[in-house]
């Protein structure tokens, strides 16, 4: 398996002015929170950009699973709620 950071990942709003970025992508595991990134892009950029990099470790397990034999109908949902994480706010 992979060395990174363990999810979920989800996306917070930066309530602080003194914050590298108005987003953060954050890691939730064993009850600690852990910033994965601070997200600073073009205007109008920032959400989606986060979104994306929120669903990284999902997209990640997706494919691996579909690599490793999983037939469609079981992963077929769970590609679907990836995309939608990393699409919809």
């Amino acid at each position: 398996m992979s060395k990174h950071t363990r999810g979920p990942w989800r996306v917070i709003a930066t309530p602080h002015k003194s914050a590298p970025g108005p987003y953060a992508v954050v890691s939730v595991a064993d009850g600690y929170e852990s910033t994965i990134c601070w997200i600073d892009s073009v205007a109008g950029e920032f959400e989606d950009n986060a979104l994306l990099v929120a669903a990284a470790p999902d997209l990640l397990q997706l494919v691996i699973d579909a690599l490793e034999g999983c037939s469609p109908k079981e992963w077929n949902p769970r590609a679907r709620a990836a995309i939608a994480k990393a699409t919809q706010p």
